[in-house]
């Protein structure tokens, strides 16, 4: 399951820093992902109602939570972040 790639790039992150193989690519990922519904506000959202966008943005806030919780078991994110 990819949550294992995300503890690996959030060590990698912290461990290796600009000195990762993988340096150039973590920076050219975006700074915010204010753009991905996931992360709207109720107001933002409400331009949404009526749709079934809303209950797949439900559905992925609820696996993010998920892949969370796995991921504090794999590595606590003290030790990762």
């Amino acid at each position: 399951k990819h949550i294992f790639l995300m503890v690996y790039v959030l060590w990698d992150r912290k461990v290796s820093g600009a000195n990762s193989f993988f340096h150039p690519y973590y920076e050219i990922l975006p700074q915010t992902l204010r753009n991905m519904p996931i992360f709207w506000t109720e107001e933002e959202l409400d331009g949404l109602k009526g749709s079934h966008l809303l209950q797949q943005i439900e559905d992925r806030n609820e696996a993010i939570a998920e892949d969370y919780h796995a991921i504090c078991q794999i590595a606590p994110l003290s030790k990762i972040c």
